[in-house]
């Protein structure tokens, strides 16, 4: 059976850990806002605002980040499956990968499979993953650089 692998989990998770961060920031500026007693006109807006961004911006994340979110990755013997949730969306079999490199991607270690069309794809650099990639990138003799 193979085994499905989340394909951006790195990026996912430093994306989740900045908005985590951001999220206690306005929780922080609510807290000092009701510590000060403001009797100013707006001061409803402001909390309304800030509430807002708190719930707005975990909800904008997820729907334009729900491509790379949900994108898991599978390897075999053949090549390698992208899908999305269960939907499979790319198959790439190992003799049209050209050569693969270690990389960086968004500050994130990557390893990218440079295709024969000049296409290519980033996977997170996991142990897991780039051990399936050496061992069949073997098998069919393509370059590691």
């Amino acid at each position: 059976m193979k085994k499905k692998y989340i394909k951006n989990l790195y990026q996912i998770l430093s994306t989740t850990a900045g908005i985590v961060f951001i999220e206690f920031l306005f929780l922080v500026a609510i807290i000092k806002l009701n510590m000060v007693d403001i009797e100013q006109p707006g001061i409803e807006k402001l909390y309304i605002t800030l509430i807002g961004f708190m719930i707005g911006l975990p909800l904008i994340t997820i729907i334009f980040g729900f491509y790379w979110i949900f994108q898991f990755v599978s390897f075999d013997d053949l090549g390698i499956k992208i899908y999305l949730l269960n939907h499979l969306i790319k198959d790439v079999k190992w003799t049209d990968v050209k050569y693969i490199m270690y990389s960086n991607h968004m500050n994130n270690p990557t390893i990218s499979l440079f295709l024969k069309n000049g296409s290519r794809i980033n996977f997170d650099r996991r142990k897991k993953i780039v051990a399936v990639i050496h061992k069949n990138m073997k098998k069919n003799k393509n370059n590691i650089k």
